[in-house]
């Protein structure tokens, strides 16, 4: 299931109010954070991810990837695009997390 979120960044950090669309998808027992996020200034996008493992504490998200830029030499013409490719580097990652634990 992917649930979106909207993150504002506070008033004072810039003259522009940037808003995030955030897909957040569970796949197996990690919660996964991935979206496109437009350049300042142009028609680009890039693709920006965060990775979450289980956590005791329902209230704290332990986060094993905090949330960042991916796929740092490339930049895409649209936000969908941007996001495939967060999404697609997240399960790489989940991947060789897997394969390393066995």
């Amino acid at each position: 299931m992917t649930e979106y979120k909207v993150q504002q960044m506070p008033a004072n950090r810039s003259a522009h109010r940037l808003e995030i669309a955030m897909r957040t998808e569970t796949i197996g027992e990690y919660e996964i954070e991935y979206s496109g996020i437009q350049l300042p200034d142009s028609e680009d996008w890039v693709a920006n991810l965060a990775i979450y493992a289980p956590s005791t504490n329902p209230m704290h998200r332990n986060d094993i990837f905090p949330s960042q830029r991916v796929a740092v030499d490339s930049v895409f013409p649209s936000e969908q695009e941007a996001e495939a490719e967060a999404r697609v580097f997240a399960l790489s990652l989940i991947e060789k997390g897997r394969k390393r634990e066995t």
